[in-house]
């Protein structure tokens, strides 16, 4: 190889260098904002404020404890009913669970695991929640 030659070669190795590097950073930018960690209150929050980004918000308690105060956008699904009750959403939209401690959300998780969901949340105890609750009737 001449020198021009090794010079052209080389240059062709750092592009696509770039451009590998480019297409990887954009992969892990968009992986990045689908494993966003929910279980955070306060990016929680933010989901819930902005809706910019569908999700769907399970809370697995009782309706009646439902009815005394769920979080913003939560849609209730008692645990034991997940599989049977769970709305027809894409298996990796994002899929955030609560309920009054942490375990019943956390047997729900496994339950969707279980159908095929890929992206789950266990955002814990409602107690967590940062901002007002609804309740039923007011």
């Amino acid at each position: 190889m001449t020198g021009k030659e090794e010079t052209m070669a080389a240059r062709s190795y750092r592009l696509m260098g770039f451009v590998v590097g480019v297409v990887a950073f954009v992969v892990g930018c968009t992986t990045m904002a689908r494993a966003a960690d929910y279980t955070d209150p306060l990016r929680l929050a933010e989901l819930v404020a902005q809706k910019k980004v569908p999700y769907l918000l399970l809370d697995v308690r009782t309706p009646a404890e439902f009815a005394s105060g769920h979080i913003p956008s939560a849609v209730n699904i008692p645990f034991d009913k997940v599989a049977e009750r769970m709305p027809n959403v894409a298996k990796d939209s994002i899929v955030i669970l609560y309920c009054a401690s942490g375990a019943r959300a956390s047997m729900a998780a496994q339950t969707l695991a279980d159908l095929g969901f890929t992206n789950i949340a266990n955002f814990g105890a409602v107690s967590r929640w940062l901002g007002e609750l609804v309740i039923a009737n007011k």
